[in-house]
């Protein structure tokens, strides 16, 4: 058996057998004045323990306190194992928007495409699929199995494209989905962001260190609004035209992320393939690591110093009301 903190044992062992030993040998009142063998004819046997045996349970107590502290393990020799690369997540944009044509053959069908050189170019890296619009949908955990993913972006089409991309809400899932990552980025695929109000999303990003990718797949000169059937949307006799705004882009490279405008080659997605590897605090290679195997024992003391400290404080005498009506 070993100790992960064996100085912190004996820094509080010695102290703690010293105060034992004067509270222990200790005598009260009556022990100075009577032999042992007169105290044990005159005293009336109580239900309870004695004192001194009350404060031996105490100090066994603490014994095994500090045991427990000191955090005893076994040993059980080494593992190897292998691990991958980062984790990630991706959120796609489903909103209406997403049915605009100025890129071939509209802009879900391109997005999908981007989507599919990321993961060729992130092939060892843990990636977490989210779709979002008027609200957030989780299409994937965590998967390093890319042709899985592809299936699922193969599934959607523009039938499910409805309503308007909500970017408060993809921010508190962003927030729940990494707060207890150690790697906490996030790669959005998106296509306007003009009117998104991104106050929380930057209160997020700043509070909880996520690193954010943008990938546009609109452009600046953009396309009509159309609706399910296809047909151009209007107002006040005018086309509702959808064009790319990076608002969300420029406050990702903030704080230390980055956006690109996605064209038709992969230039731009290998360029921030490489940003977001050389932002990353973990290996994007599988390598082989060394774990050290061990039994953990710390319960078995805090167990057994509970129960001490429990018989201890039970045994403690209390006046009854009898008693003290008697007197």
């Amino acid at each position: 058996m070993s100790f992960e903190h064996p100085i912190l044992f004996f820094i509080l062992l010695l102290p703690t057998i010293a105060f034992a030993y004067l509270v222990l040998t200790n005598k009260n009142g009556l022990e100075r004045v009577f032999s042992p063998t007169i105290l044990k004819e005159i005293k009336v046997e109580g239900e309870h323990l004695s004192t001194r045996a009350r404060n031996i349970l105490f100090f066994l107590s603490i014994f095994f306190m500090i045991i427990a502290i000191s955090h005893p393990f076994i040993k059980k020799g080494n593992i190897n194992v292998t691990i991958g690369g980062q984790s990630i997540v991706v959120a796609l944009n489903i909103s209406s928007s997403m049915r605009s044509k100025d890129r071939y053959p509209n802009r879900l069908e391109f997005a999908k495409l981007k989507l599919n050189e990321l993961f060729e170019l992130m092939p060892n890296d843990e990636i977490s699929l989210l779709a979002f619009a008027d609200n957030t949908y989780l299409l994937s955990p965590g998967t390093t199995d890319k042709e899985t993913l592809k299936e699922i972006l193969l599934s959607l089409d523009s039938k499910y494209l409805k309503g308007k991309a909500n970017y408060t809400k993809l921010a508190n899932a962003l927030k729940k989905t990494l707060k207890n990552k150690i790697e906490r980025s996030a790669i959005i695929v998106t296509d306007n962001d003009e009117n998104a109000n991104l106050e929380l999303f930057e209160k997020i990003l700043k509070k909880y260190g996520i690193k954010l990718y943008i990938i546009y797949v609109a452009t600046k000169d953009g396309a009509p609004l159309v609706d399910e059937k296809g047909k151009f949307l209007e107002k006040n006799g005018e086309f509702l035209i959808s064009r790319l705004s990076t608002k969300l882009g420029e406050l990702a490279k903030k704080y230390e992320g980055d956006y690109v405008i996605a064209d038709y080659s992969n230039k731009n997605i290998k360029e921030l393939v490489e940003k977001i590897k050389e932002n990353s605090i973990v290996m994007s290679e599988e390598k082989e690591l060394t774990i050290k195997q061990r039994v953990e024992l710390f319960y078995f003391p805090m167990i057994i110093s509970f129960i001490l400290l429990i018989s201890a404080l039970s045994s403690i005498p209390k006046n009854s009301s009898k008693s003290r009506e008697k007197r």
